[in-house]
């Protein structure tokens, strides 16, 4: 990792493909390591068993974290049709399947209508949101079902 001294000082903004596995702060600590850099902070927060971008702010770009949390986000994933897992998820095995033969695409895309705009979302069990002080993943793989209230969300497009 090739960062000067000057951009520790004045500070820097890296992503970071984060590791199946890894916490975020586990990114964080090797960054600092890596990198000796005195202050190291991350703009958000991934479940360990979620791979995706993960922002880390060196130096005084950590004052940017805060902003760089309210930008437009996209996300990504692949949907299975007529099955369901406790957790939302693959971190489970499938639990229940049903039947798609009667499903069109056009059925699909007009049902994803539903989902643009300014909508409640309910973040799932298996998710990185904080519930008194706990991530909510830790509790759900506890085996308990965290009390996480929705909140807004503004979607673009799906």
């Amino acid at each position: 990792m090739d960062i000067s001294q000057e951009e520790l000082t004045t500070g820097k903004i890296l992503h970071f493909d984060k590791p199946l596995g890894w916490t975020s702060f586990q990114l964080v600590k090797k960054i600092r390591y890596l990198t000796k850099a005195k202050k190291v902070g991350h703009a958000g927060t991934l479940d360990p068993l979620a791979t995706g971008v993960l922002i880390i702010c060196l130096g005084k770009a950590t004052k940017k974290i805060e902003e760089l949390q309210l930008l437009p986000k996209v996300y990504t994933g692949i949907i299975t049709l007529g099955a369901t897992t406790p957790c939302f998820d693959l971190e489970q095995e499938i639990d229940a399947t049903y039947p798609t033969d009667h499903i069109t695409d056009e059925q699909i895309h007009a049902t994803t209508t539903q989902f643009t705009g300014t909508i409640q979302q309910t973040p799932p069990a298996f998710s990185a949101v904080k519930v008194k002080g706990r991530r909510a993943y830790d509790i759900a793989r506890e085996g308990n079902v965290p009390e996480i209230n929705s909140r807004e969300a503004q979607i673009a497009s799906f």
